[in-house]
């Protein structure tokens, strides 16, 4: 099996822990390809990676197969719907929206039954 080229929106703590994580290869067949912040010091954290400044540049970019939203709340439905439009799987951050009504939006973006889409729990 290939190995998934993964990106990850939001560099802050939690996107920072998984960035390493992967990064240090404790994620069987992942590889961090891409990662994704308005704030480029948090970028320049993984030289490895392909920096982006902007969702709508990594989503364009063909640098990943999955995403990893880690960014504040309120912003996982937008990110989440987006990703999952251009093809990409989906994992993001608890919660996995601010409201209820956003949630199912996010749940009915996914549509396509080859692509994985999840919600991580601690």
């Amino acid at each position: 099996m290939e190995s998934v080229k993964l990106g990850i929106v939001g560099i802050g703590t939690m996107g920072t822990i998984h960035a390493q994580s992967v990064s240090d290869g404790l994620i069987p067949r992942c590889k961090l390809t891409a990662v994704c912040d308005p704030k480029v010091e948090r970028l320049n954290q993984f030289p490895l990676a392909e920096a982006f400044l902007s969702v709508d540049d990594l989503l364009r970019s063909s640098e990943t197969d999955a995403v990893l939203i880690a960014t504040p709340h309120y912003s996982h439905t937008t990110i989440g719907i987006q990703a999952l439009e251009t093809g990409r799987h989906v994992l993001v951050e608890k919660p996995i929206s601010a409201h209820k009504s956003d949630a199912e939006k996010l749940i009915a973006a996914h549509r396509n039954p080859d692509q994985v889409f999840a919600a991580m729990f601690n």
